[in-house]
């Protein structure tokens, strides 16, 4: 990739991602200098001839591929190579020259850290290297004086790369490292600052590309797709990355938030209006209203109008749930930070599992309506919120941040609600609605389903899919009928497309696209996000009756928007999907808008 042959170059903040063998060699040429470059996912850096080449402060993250490698030429023989102040993470083995038939001389490997190696750290040693003060953890033990085994936490940062969570302090640097001083690069011969322009202490130095404080900068690239080459080659970069490095921070920052709030569920508060117990959901329909004429009577309908005097604190509770959940989980996937997950299964276990505090697995009592029904089947709409929480189990599971012995009992509940709605009257009838409420049991019932192993009910939501849902609820042009007639044709609109595309995404297989089927007539989501689009990127171009009720507020960031734009690879509903709002406020939209969290959806 880079062939140097000359003498007195500095290679600095340079990113290699995902190259494979493809490298950069050092050849002809002495007193090179190679710091603050990340090596990602590909082969690193190969030194073949000349003297004085110095390697600090660089970020390795090769997988299984080599980090360093030392080869030698008699006629120009490889002399003084400082390996100093590198990380090297989930990467292969540093090669040192040993079989060659000239050998590397004065090579030394200062407070380096290797973590998680993926082969042994070092290979092909000449056995007359010098090793001073290099940690590593949870990497090959290969018994040489000069390295230490460190406890110290490392940890993935906010930007997705491994530091220490604390200073290294454990091994202490007996011999000066031999660096070059070249004033240009704003660093002392004995390496004063580390990878992200920390000042390193002039005694004690952390192992690594890094120096832990608690103001340090992260570790991360000077050089990244976002912001190195021309405009339209940036233009390009994964949609997927885009999404994730637009949340990341701000994931984060809400995350640590979170962590100090305390379950909250079905049992810390209660409605007299309620046929249930204690442990049971209740809801109230939203649009029924006390009847003026018969105070004390049988509430009476406002379509599209919602009582504001309504009991929805076990809604807003299970809303919060999702959010915090779904939010942790995103912040353990982006950091690798055991904290957040652990406090996932806090909330887990108050609502699932505990006798005092758990849901019982039903909706018997949602959706009531105050002298007409105890209950409705209409109500497991409710059970919607539940998507994002199945979501996180199953990611959190996959992916080891939790144990199956804790998630079982939580797995176990979703199983019994899941049984419940699928045979339960109320189930059925909802299941068979013809409007929104049926995708909706189909988004609920496969996401328990993709969590549990329940084939049988994946195979079904699928077959609705194809069969019942775009035959009869979308119109030729890609609109639904059933949802423009309502008080709110454009909230309902997109409440159903975003249903559509949530059912897709959980149900796709390479075997089995939902994004690519169409019927026999022509219709599809293509065809659906095709007719919607326009009015999600301008909304004055709506050609129906405005919403009676919060017009003003949409739209969001829709998850259609994400999902189909991600299917699609189509940039111009993911540029439009982070130019809208991503942190609605107005209850009724968050209400409508049970898919929020991104990074949980993209891990597979």
């Amino acid at each position: 990739m880079i062939s140097s042959k000359a003498r007195e170059n500095i290679y600095r903040y340079n990113t290699f991602d995902d190259n494979g063998e493809s490298h950069f060699t050092l050849r002809h040429g002495s007193d090179n200098v190679v710091y603050g470059n990340f090596f990602l996912k590909g082969a690193g850096l190969r030194i073949k001839e000349g003297q004085n080449q110095m390697v600090y402060n660089n970020y390795f993250e090769t997988g299984n591929y080599w980090t360093i490698k030392l080869e030698n030429y008699k006629v120009d023989p490889l002399k003084n190579i400082v390996i100093a102040h590198n990380t090297f993470a989930n990467s292969g083995s540093m090669k040192l020259g040993g079989k060659g038939d000239f050998q590397p001389a004065e090579v030394q490997l200062t407070n380096n850290l290797f973590f998680k190696s993926t082969a042994p750290v070092l290979d092909d040693l000449t056995g007359k290297e010098t090793f001073d003060g290099n940690a590593f953890q949870d990497s090959e033990n290969q018994n040489l004086a000069g390295f230490y085994t460190t406890n110290t936490a490392i940890l993935k940062n906010s930007e997705g790369f491994f530091q220490p969570e604390k200073r290294i302090s454990e091994g202490k640097v007996s011999a000066p490292i031999r660096i070059l001083d070249i004033p240009e690069l704003n660093d002392d011969p004995q390496i004063g600052l580390d990878i992200s322009g920390n000042k390193r202490s002039n005694k004690t130095k952390s192992a690594g590309s890094f120096e832990p404080s608690r103001k340090a900068n992260p570790v991360k690239p000077q050089a990244t797709a976002q912001n190195t080459g021309p405009e339209y080659l940036r233009k390009n970069i994964s949609l997927a990355q885009r999404i994730i490095e637009n949340i990341r921070k701000e994931t984060i920052s809400k995350a640590e938030q979170l962590m100090k709030e305390s379950p909250v569920t079905v049992t810390d508060s209660s409605c007299k209006r309620s046929a249930g117990g204690k442990n049971d959901f209740y809801s109230e329909g939203d649009y029924w209203w006390p009847d003026p004429d018969n105070p004390s009577g049988p509430y009476i309908q406002k379509d599209g109008q919602t009582n504001p005097d309504n009991f929805v604190a076990h809604r807003h509770a299970m809303i919060r749930l999702s959010e915090i959940s779904a939010t942790l989980t995103s912040a353990w996937l982006f950091t690798g930070k055991q904290k957040y997950a652990d406090q996932v299964l806090k909330h887990l276990n108050a609502w699932f599992v505990a006798p005092e505090t758990r849901m019982n697995p039903n909706m018997l009592y949602a959706q009531a309506i105050w002298g007409r029904f105890t209950g409705r089947g209409i109500g497991l709409i409710d059970a919607y919120h539940f998507v994002e929480v199945v979501r996180s189990v199953k990611v959190l599971e996959s992916n080891k941040g939790l144990s199956p012995e804790q998630l079982q009992p939580i797995k176990a509940w979703f199983a019994e609600f899941l049984n419940w709605m699928s045979t339960h009257q109320y189930g059925i009838d909802e299941m068979n609605a013809k409007n929104n409420h049926g995708t909706c049991w189909a988004v609920t019932a496969a996401a328990m389903a993709d969590l549990t192993g329940n084939k049988e009910v994946l195979n079904m939501c699928t077959d609705r899919f194809k069969t019942v849902f775009l035959p009869t609820q979308m119109a030729d042009d890609g609109s639904f009928p059933q949802e423009l007639r309502r008080t709110k044709p454009y909230g309902y609109s997109l409440f159903n497309i975003d249903a559509m595309c949530n059912l897709a995404e959980i149900l796709s297989t390479s075997d089995d696209n939902l994004w690519e089927f169409q019927t026999p007539d022509g219709k599809s989501l293509k065809k659906g996000m095709e007719y919607i689009f326009p009015f999600i990127a301008d909304k004055s171009k709506w050609p129906f009756a405005k919403d009676i009720y919060i017009w003003e507020e949409w739209p969001v960031r829709q998850s259609s928007l994400l999902f189909s734009g991600l299917a699609y690879q189509n940039k111009e509903y993911i540029n439009t999907f982070l130019r809208l709002p991503a942190n609605p406020t107005h209850p009724e939209v968050i209400r409508n808008v049970p898919v929020r969290h991104p990074v949980i959806w993209l891990v597979k």
